[in-house]
C-alpha cells in the first residue's frame, strides 16, 4: 500500500498542476489515496482526503454521499477509540514503517482480536479497469 499511495499522490500532483479542469479524475484519485490511508491505519489522513473529495465533487449522488459520510463516521470512531494493546502495537509498528520480512507488505493481524467494527471501504475501493487484454497462453492483464 505504501507504493500505491506514493503513485496515487504523484498522479494527484499531476492533476492539481494541470491546466485542464479534471475534478472527477482528481476526486477518484483522492478516494484511492484515502483507501491506502485506511489500509495503513492513517485514519486522520483518510478523513481529510474524503472531506476534500466531498468539497471538490459536490455533484455526488446522494447514496454515495451518504456512504462517504458513514465511512467518515467509522473512521472518526477508529481514530478516537482506545485500541487494544496488540492493535496499538500493530498501528505503531506500521506507522514507523515496519513491514513483513516475507513480502514487504503490512504486518499481519496474526493473534489480534477479531475486529467486529471492521471499516466498510467498498465505496472507495479502487475498481478494476473495464478493458482487459489476453494473449495466447497468458493470464488476463489490465491496461
Amino acid at each position: 500500500y505504501d507504493f500505491a499511495k506514493q503513485i496515487y499522490q504523484e498522479i494527484l500532483h499531476i492533476y492539481e498542476n494541470s491546466k485542464v479542469d479534471e475534478d472527477l479524475k482528481e476526486a477518484e484519485t483522492m478516494k484511492k489515496i484515502a483507501f491506502t490511508n485506511i489500509k495503513l491505519y492513517e485514519y486522520d489522513d483518510a478523513i481529510e482526503m474524503l472531506t476534500d473529495v466531498q468539497e471538490i465533487h459536490p455533484n455526488l449522488k446522494s447514496s454515495t454521499r451518504r456512504k462517504l459520510n458513514h465511512l467518515m463516521g467509522a473512521l472518526h470512531y477508529q481514530a478516537t477509540k482506545y485500541p487494544a494493546a496488540k492493535e496499538l502495537l500493530l498501528r505503531t509498528l506500521t506507522g514507523l514503517g515496519c513491514r513483513s520480512g516475507w513480502n514487504n507488505d503490512l504486518l499481519c493481524k496474526c493473534g489480534a482480536e477479531s475486529d467486529e467494527d471492521e471499516i466498510d471501504v467498498r465505496v472507495i475501493t479502487p475498481k478494476r479497469p473495464s478493458k482487459g487484454t489476453k494473449m495466447s497462453g497468458h493470464k488476463v492483464s489490465f491496461s
